[in-house]
């Protein structure tokens, strides 16, 4: 959070308020690095063909072959003036990575572009343009390997560097300021192309086309016309290959959030997303990597709320169709995102009024690989012959209560041990949190597992994917939960979760039927990890409704008025922070642990340390220190791993893991004992 009150201090000085001249600076920097203005230009073959005036605003010829340089050079810019010293992004399609590496290079700043695996190997061409400007590219492994996934992963490297690093986010997604922020940098696409289109036609166009994946390109081209009421808007998603959920597989197979989506929580935002009804989120399909994502920006979730834009889908085959169209009537070759919106245009054209806006968001140079394969696949009339070119001359895409928690803490320091339900399956896991109680455990926390962890490091995030591929789901949590050999009178349970499976759960919307169901099987609290205090009300309620603890993150950068914020709020315990990042054992114990404790001095509610303990000699250092408990997980996690990697008997893994948890109990003893004034002799 303090990443974010800093990120929306400095918008709403520079951006807002052209501070220090960073507005006229940043379209100076438009304009002659960038090339702003774009044309736009009358399609006449295009026009002829569907009986309206279509014109089409040519984002394409903007540097770098799309609209994303506008966002990535005001971004960049902007970290420039906040003092930072390094950038980061995530992209799909790679135009939003090429962008950021080009305007990173341009501004003499390192950059690091996270990339699904999957979409590195759809978009090799951009892998190799954002090498070429001096990036470096990492690949996210995780999940399906796209665009969702490579967000996550960004948005962990952001936790751990906050301190000189900018996250520059593609698409108004996320926490504010950055759906506002995006949108305001993109907005030049609308502001020009409503003045270029008046001065054509003296008018203002009847109908505006973008395609919509997270929606930049689509706040930025609808931003200027959303009060020219007589303008209507389209947001053209990817119908891909059809609009059912196998909700059994976890698949969408489109990426038609605004269309099919429902309401939930992801990457910080309340917006539109595909999940399945405990609140998963479902793997997204289109033929565009673009496009390829599962939620929407709020912003333009909410105009489609309020009716003021209308989503429409195009499915895979007329997107491949009208992507061959284009480039034969108009010689303009459309990134297969833009192809969406052409689609729409051949299918519903002479229902959408006289005058037609499209904004071609990119060149499609990025995506002919994907064009030569796909086209094969979906025999695709219109496209050219390529039969005499086989043989290999074409490259191929590669494949706060007195009692509760806090009574825990009263005889000692509390261990506080951690691991995922149903890690590696149902009948495992509860053998392992079993054995963690038998060897000293004070409160157990039980990760519910949701698709998007954004907190937790690898360790744990593999151990998340287990737990889901072996059917864990809310239901089955509470039925874990029940079927537990633990007294959660002598060892209480606390649900470590994300607030999407906590706000979807049950037919009453909010926390309420969760928190309820969490309190009849026994559970004594939550961990949220990113639901930030401010946001908690509704969650606080339901918890004091039915007296369950809420246990909040206090990290080495909170301090000030989100520090008294959170520890209002707090009840139970306060799970201190060891160190910024995501979760993960580390071979030594954080030197910020004193200076996080110092500051919690005033608060008396008990404070348990985690991020990075992984054994006796280090539960002993922090609690010496001063920390009143120790949480543990990712040492714990490994054990559990290794154990199944190695085809070890459940027997023999719970063993190590009693081991583990007696070692650790005996360090934070150990470390209590120092702390105890010696009697003079």
């Amino acid at each position: 959070m303090p990443a974010i009150e800093e990120l929306a201090d400095a918008y709403e000085r520079y951006v807002l308020e052209n501070e220090d001249g960073f507005m006229d600076e940043f379209r100076a920097r438009l304009r002659d690095f960038g090339g702003r203005p774009t044309p736009t230009q009358y399609a006449e073959r295009l026009s002829e063909r569907h009986g309206c005036d279509v014109y089409l605003k040519r984002e394409d010829l903007l540097h770098g072959g799309a609209h994303k340089l506008n966002n990535a050079l005001g971004q960049a810019l902007l970290a420039k003036y906040m003092g930072k010293e390094r950038i980061i992004a995530e992209t799909g399609a790679g135009q939003h990575g090429t962008a950021t590496a080009m305007a990173a290079a341009h501004l003499d700043m390192p950059c690091e572009v996270y990339m699904g695996e999957r979409d590195i190997n759809r978009q090799r061409p951009n892998v190799f343009r954002m090498r070429l400007n001096g990036s470096e590219v990492t690949p996210v492994t995780i999940g399906r390997g796209t665009l969702k996934e490579a967000i996550s992963e960004t948005m962990r490297d952001w936790a751990t560097n906050v301190e000189d690093t900018h996250y520059i986010i593609g698409s108004i997604v996320g926490p504010h300021p950055f759906p506002s922020m995006v949108r305001d940098f993109h907005s030049v696409i609308s502001e020009e192309a409503r003045r270029q289109v008046r001065e054509q036609t003296g008018g203002l166009p009847d109908a505006v086309l973008a395609c919509a994946g997270g929606g930049s390109n689509t706040m930025g081209t609808f931003a200027h016309f959303i009060d020219d009421t007589d303008v209507d808007l389209y947001a053209v998603e990817a119908g891909g290959s059809s609009l059912e959920v196998d909700e059994d597989a976890g698949v969408a197979p489109n990426s038609a959030s605004l269309s099919t989506g429902d309401e939930g929580v992801l990457h910080g935002a309340r917006t539109k997303l595909l999940q399945d009804s405990d609140g998963q989120i479902m793997e997204s399909h289109s033929v565009s990597s673009g496009l390829d994502y599962a939620g929407v920006g709020p912003e333009l979730a909410h105009l489609v709320d309020t009716d003021r834009v209308t989503p429409v889908n195009v499915d895979d085959e007329a997107t491949l169709t009208a992507f061959h169209r284009a480039s034969q009537l108009e010689g303009i070759i459309p990134a297969l995102e833009t192809a969406h919106a052409f689609g729409y245009l051949e299918e519903h054209g002479n229902a959408l009024g006289d005058s037609i806006l499209i904004n071609v968001s990119g060149r499609g140079d990025k995506d002919l690989e994907i064009a030569i394969e796909e086209t094969a696949e979906q025999d695709i009339d219109i496209a050219p012959d390529m039969s005499e070119f086989a043989g290999g001359l074409w490259m191929s895409g590669g494949n706060t209560r007195e009692q509760g928690l806090a009574s825990a803490f009263s005889g000692g320091p509390a261990f506080v041990p951690y691991l995922a339900a149903g890690d590696p399956d149902y009948e495992s896991a509860l053998e392992y949190v079993e054995a963690l109680a038998r060897g000293g455990a004070d409160v157990i926390e039980l990760g519910l597992p949701f698709s998007e962890p954004i907190a937790e490091g690898p360790t744990i995030q593999s151990a998340v994917v287990r737990s889901l591929e072996a059917g864990m789901t809310p239901e089955r949590f509470f039925d874990f939960v029940d079927d537990l050999d633990v007294d959660p009178d002598d060892t209480p349970l606390v649900c470590m979760t994300y607030y999407n499976l906590i706000y979807q759960y049950g037919d009453e919307e909010g926390p309420r039927p969760f928190v309820k169901r969490a309190a009849d099987i026994g559970l004594s609290g939550f961990v949220v990890p990113d639901l930030p205090a401010e946001e908690s009300d509704p969650l606080r309620a339901a918890c004091n409704e039915f007296d369950l603890d809420l246990v909040f993150i206090v990290a080495p950068t909170t301090k000030g008025e989100r520090l008294e914020t959170i520890m209002s709020q707090v009840s139970g315990y306060v799970y201190v922070q060891a160190r910024l990042g995501v979760t993960g054992a580390r071979e030594d114990v954080s030197t910020q642990t004193e200076s996080s404790l110092s500051r919690l001095d005033a608060y008396d509610v008990p404070k348990a340390v985690g991020f990075g303990i992984k054994t006796g000699e280090h539960a002993e250092r922090i609690v010496a220190g001063g920390a009143d408990g120790i949480i543990v997980g990712s040492a714990l996690v490994d054990i559990v791993a290794s154990g199944t990697d190695a085809g070890d008997s459940v027997a023999t893994v719970a063993d190590r893991l009693e081991t583990k948890a007696r070692e650790l109990t005996d360090g934070a003893q150990r470390g209590y004992e120092k702390r105890i004034p010696k009697p003079d002799t």
